[in-house]
Parts: structure tokens; sequence; C-alpha cells
């Protein structure tokens, strides 16, 4: 059974969030979304869906939040996973992260990490890149659909 994947997007630039979601739609991507522009109302809402059921199939993860490294939201988020089911979680970075940071975000299962957009023709390639990844790992179809409705990470 299908169902529309979920996205919560935690960056701490309400700007970017908001040209994530608009491109989404552009691309009309069926997603639902919704975006925490702070760590401290993300954790709780993440909570909320694990407690029913109904967590987001992808976590978009700003690298760095308010100036310091998001690796403890990285960690925080995996206390919620459940056994044998793995959030996704894709971290964006403006910049190359060193070799330091992508060990920390690794260390922690981060998905992947990928280059954030800073133009308009980038954001678009970025939210395809998104779909290619996603696709690719059987977390959506090629429609847009969930597959399965399974995300799950082992």
């Amino acid at each position: 059974m299908s169902h529309v994947p979920r996205i919560l997007i935690i960056d701490d630039n309400p700007l970017e969030a908001d040209l994530l979601t608009q491109a989404f739609a552009a691309a009309r991507w069926e997603v639902s979304l919704e975006d925490h522009t702070r760590a401290d109302s993300a954790l709780p809402a993440l909570a909320a869906h694990a407690s029913a059921g109904t967590s987001p199939d992808l976590i978009l993860l700003d690298v760095t939040l308010y100036g310091q490294p998001s690796v403890p939201v990285l960690a925080a988020i995996r206390t919620l996973d459940r056994p044998g089911k793995k959030q996704a979680v894709i971290v964006m970075s403006n910049v190359n992260p060193t070799p330091a940071i992508q060990h920390q975000y690794r260390e922690q299962e981060a998905f992947q990490i990928i280059q954030k957009f800073s133009d308009g023709q980038s954001l678009r390639n970025f939210v395809l890149h998104l779909r290619q990844i996603l696709t690719a790992d059987g977390i959506i179809a090629v429609d847009g659909s969930a597959v399965d409705g399974d995300s799950s990470r082992s």
C-alpha cells in the first residue's frame, strides 16, 4: 500500500525551509512537509510521530543549527528509531564539511550528506538529486509515491 511520503525539514533558516517547500510543490512531488526551524521544536514532534507510528520517511537536517554542528540532533533522532527501522536522515550542507564532521555524522548513521542549494537552478537540481537518491534506495517510487509505505533501514 502506498502513502504520500512525509518529509521533515530541520533548518535554522526559515527562508531555506520555505524555498524547499515551494520547490517540492513546484516539482509536483507529492509530499507532506513539516518544517521545524529549531531543533527544540523538531525533537518533540519526532517523538510524537514515533509514538503515533507516523514517523517521517525522510528527515532533511541542516549540518549546522545556530552555528553548532547538528550531530546531537541526529543522535537524538537515533534514540527514537525502532529496532530494525532507522529514520532516513539526509544532512544538508552549504559547504563541504570537513572529514571529521563527515565522520561524526556517519557515526550517527546519516544516510547521506549532500550539498545545499545556493540559487534557483541549484535548488531544482537539489530536489532532482534528492528524488534520485530516494528512488534508488526504494523510499519513493518514480512517480513520487512511497514504496510499500516502508522506509526501513537495517
